[in-house]
């Protein structure tokens, strides 16, 4: 029995091997590539087509998998350059200030009585206060420079502790810089446990010194275990840290890290950072935290009215909840420009209305531009103060929405923007057409542009008049239907080739149907002209 089962199995595994090798050559898997399995799989084209699903999704999945991966490279090598960068400058932009002339003279005078050879000798202080110290000698003199004897003679003239030196070069020069003693030092002790055993513990933990006596203890936990927790967690502690020692603000180096968080593709990272940045000359410390859903809730949770959702795990996280949560974390990083591609289409009516409402809000706050793409023209009119309406990749109407909505001036952007009643007229002068199936006049407020072929009049601005009324239309009744709030009727010219809907609001739910009129009219003001 066992010899027949291990026989099974074998012959199952080399049958699925045939299926992945004929997906290779022929982009496909046919039932005959699984032909070993004759006398056990009465459903060969099922499994046939399953096992070509799953394998297709597995390449997907690897694709993005590498993809990702190398965009992430991209990132950090980008950020990696960047601290690189900033590292030379940051002395330059700290707003240093030169010390008096007697200072740097007594500190000169009395280095030179032991280094003959000493070029340059450069004192300023920090923004902060703090005394920096920079030596200039021969590079031929590295290894003969006795740089602790320098050390007490700078403290003694200057009065205050000195460490380093910090050890350059430069345009062949040997650069020593020694700065004022903090009062404090940060030190750090840690214990690395992986959940499985003989796993990788997917934290890391990193100590880093930065600019005018700030050290910063990193810690960044991967939110998971092994390998990919470990890279995500290694490689924000080293990014945030490269900014750190470069001079940036912790705050600034967050939000531009925030960008290498947003970088996903088959799974999203969410790998968190906790930072303490301690001033070691005052004792003073910051505690930040970036990276985590819960963080950006807390951040944009007046706004997006997330509190509640604060202590939830992101497996926690309902779609609309997720939603919102990515909003907050995209804004969380300041962009300048802001693309949402129907934000609100995965959303049931009573979610849309509550995301669309807090995000009309941050909307209106946002100091940068935003782009919002919908085909809702609902959402259009209430969160976008401009608008583009775009037909076959043709642009056929922009403008503030009002205007747009108010006059779309074509056919295609009267439909776009919801006009159900697109009735064809001939133009009888600047503000009349005549209108085709009622035989009658209509008057407009809008100029009448030559080639215009139709008019649009929207179903709630009709009402019932008398056959004397200004641009009355004789109608008959042909349908109605009732909706939550309103009735729609449909109604037909007298010779029954022309229809137009009229839509009447309800006070209630219980509201009868509207008593089918015999002329409906619209004000001038209401009928927008328009052409092919």
């Amino acid at each position: 029995m066992y010899k027949r089962q291990q026989q099974h199995y074998g012959d199952t595994v080399e049958a699925l091997g045939r299926g992945i090798s004929a997906y290779r050559r022929e982009n496909h898997i046919p039932a005959e590539a699984l032909a070993g399995l004759n006398d056990r799989c009465p459903s060969r084209e099922r499994l046939a087509a399953a096992l070509e699903k799953e394998y297709v999704g597995y390449l997907s999945r690897e694709e993005q998998r590498v993809r990702t991966a190398r965009v992430r490279s991209i990132v950090t090598d980008q950020f990696d350059g960047l601290a690189g960068t900033l590292t030379g400058l940051s002395e330059y932009s700290c707003g240093i200030t030169p010390c008096g002339e007697g200072l740097t003279q007594r500190i000169t005078e009395a280095l030179l009585a032991v280094e003959r050879e000493l070029r340059e000798v450069l004192c300023w202080t920090t923004t902060a206060g703090h005394l920096t110290v920079r030596l200039a000698f021969p590079a031929a003199l590295l290894q003969r420079v006795d740089a602790e004897r320098l050390r007490k003679i700078i403290t003694t003239e200057a009065g205050l502790e000195m460490t380093g030196p910090a050890r350059s070069q430069q345009n062949g020069a040997l650069l020593l810089t020694y700065q004022e003693k903090p009062c404090y030092t940060l030190g750090q002790w840690q214990v690395q446990l992986p959940a499985e055993e003989n796993g990788t513990c997917g934290d890391t933990l990193r100590l880093v010194k930065g600019e005018e006596g700030i050290q910063a203890l990193i810690l960044s936990d991967g939110m998971g275990t092994g390998a990919p927790a470990a890279l995500d967690s290694a490689m924000l502690c080293n990014l945030v840290g490269r900014m750190l020692e470069a001079g940036i603000p912790c705050g600034s180096a967050l939000r531009l890290v925030n960008s290498a968080l947003m970088v996903k593709g088959g799974r999203e990272s969410l790998a968190t950072l906790d930072t303490t940045v301690v001033d070691c000359y005052t004792g003073t410390a910051l505690f930040y935290k970036a990276g985590a859903a819960p963080t950006f809730l807390r951040r944009q949770g007046r706004a997006m009215r997330l509190e509640a959702l604060a202590k939830r795990c992101p497996a926690q996280l309902s779609g609309g909840q997720q939603q919102r949560t990515a909003l907050a974390r995209i804004l969380a990083g300041q962009p300048r420009i802001l693309m949402l591609d129907e934000p609100f289409s995965a959303l049931d009516s009573y979610l849309r209305e509550a995301v669309e409402s807090e995000v009309g809000s941050l909307l209106a706050g946002f100091d940068g531009t935003s782009l919002l793409v919908t085909h809702n023209r609902d959402e259009a009119y209430r969160l976008c103060p401009e608008m583009v309406v775009l037909d076959s990749g043709r642009v056929l109407r922009s403008g503030h929405t009002r205007d747009v909505f108010a006059d779309p001036r074509s056919i295609t952007a009267a439909r776009l923007t919801g006009c159900k009643n697109i009735l064809p007229c001939t133009r009888l002068d600047a503000h009349t057409v005549h209108l085709t199936g009622w035989d009658v006049p209509l008057q407009l407020a809008l100029p009448v542009p030559e080639g215009c072929t139709a008019v649009g009049i929207r179903a709630h601005d009709f009402v019932p008049c008398d056959a004397g009324a200004p641009n009355a239309l004789p109608v008959a009744a042909l349908s109605s239907s009732e909706n939550p709030f309103d009735w729609n009727l449909i109604c037909t010219a007298p010779d029954g080739t022309a229809r137009l809907w009229w839509k009447v609001s309800k006070s209630t739910l219980s509201s009868p149907a509207p008593v089918p009129p015999h002329f409906l009219c619209a004000a001038p003001e209401s009928i927008m002209p328009l052409t092919n």
